[in-house]
């Protein structure tokens, strides 16, 4: 399976992150690798801190109809502790109230 990179940083001018301005910023991107099949590798370098807001923003949705798939394509990278916390709580969150289609 093909993997593509996504640098957070590149969508973002604050270490920072929070909710939907910036998943506006990354969402036409990030859904078109969604659509390809394609391990969707999401560097966090840089980035100091993210809320739950952005990080369900991010992979919520796609956790909570297609948890089993979307675990098998994200993969994250360059996570502090902070944001590893709250990328582990959205899983653990959504996986747990997941729909079948």
């Amino acid at each position: 399976m093909k993997k593509h990179e996504v640098k957070i940083r590149k969508y973002v001018d604050w270490v920072m992150i929070s909710g939907r301005q910036t998943w506006n910023k990354i969402k036409n991107d990030f859904l078109k690798m969604y659509e390809m099949w394609v391990k969707i590798d999401l560097d966090f370098e840089w980035i100091e801190n993210v809320t739950h807001s952005f990080i369900d923003e991010l992979i919520g949705a796609f956790m909570f109809y297609e948890s089993d798939r979307a675990l098998e394509i994200f993969k994250f990278s360059n996570c502090n502790e902070s944001i590893k916390e709250v990328i582990k709580f959205v899983i653990k969150d959504r996986s747990s109230n997941h729909v079948s289609r």
